[in-house]
């Protein structure tokens, strides 16, 4: 990931939140320049001094800050995994694809769609690739088909073949 620089020429990585350190020295700056705790009251530039100080954006210092009076933690925001639209596919179905997958773990998404289309017409609308975006989010599969070894590999002619390679190795 390339760094990029702000105004005031600190690097940062775009995305990315400021480190816990950091916060923790900003909201530490805060209190030692008079900022009140408990009611959250900033002596006039103080956050404008300590932006600068630590060459980050002035609203940063202050986002920092509320987040530390109102709730005490330094921590930045979990974000939220949000779905947009509906599930395309409800929890029985998911349960049986699971069960299918498991007796055959060869089968493909398309003979799973065929299969689930038996036993739920709720789900005719539903993608193959709903299939596979359920099967390895969801359930952690993975598509590879699975095949039967070659035949029987110890046979006397084959060993007789290694053998012989191994005494030629050895001369």
């Amino acid at each position: 990931m390339a760094t990029k620089k702000n105004s005031y020429g600190r690097e940062f990585l775009a995305g990315k939140a400021t480190g816990r350190d950091m916060r923790s020295l900003i909201v530490q700056e805060m209190i030692e320049a008079g900022a009140n705790l408990k009611t959250g009251e900033v002596p006039r530039g103080v956050y404008t001094k300590i932006a600068d100080k630590f060459k980050i954006n002035r609203q940063s210092v202050t986002n920092f800050w509320k987040r530390y009076v109102s709730e005490g933690s330094i921590s930045q925001k979990e974000k939220e995994k949000t779905m947009l639209g509906r599930r395309k596919l409800n929890e029985p179905d998911v349960r049986l694809i699971e069960y299918i997958k498991k007796e055959n773990p060869s089968i493909t998404a398309r003979e799973l769609k065929d299969t689930l289309l038996c036993y739920s017409p709720a789900s005719a609308n539903v993608d193959v690739s709903t299939i596979y975006r359920t099967m390895s989010r969801d359930l952690d599969f993975t598509f590879k088909r699975l095949h039967r070894p070659s035949g029987d590999r110890f046979t006397p002619r084959n060993m007789r073949y290694t053998q012989a390679y191994l005494d030629f190795c050895q001369t």
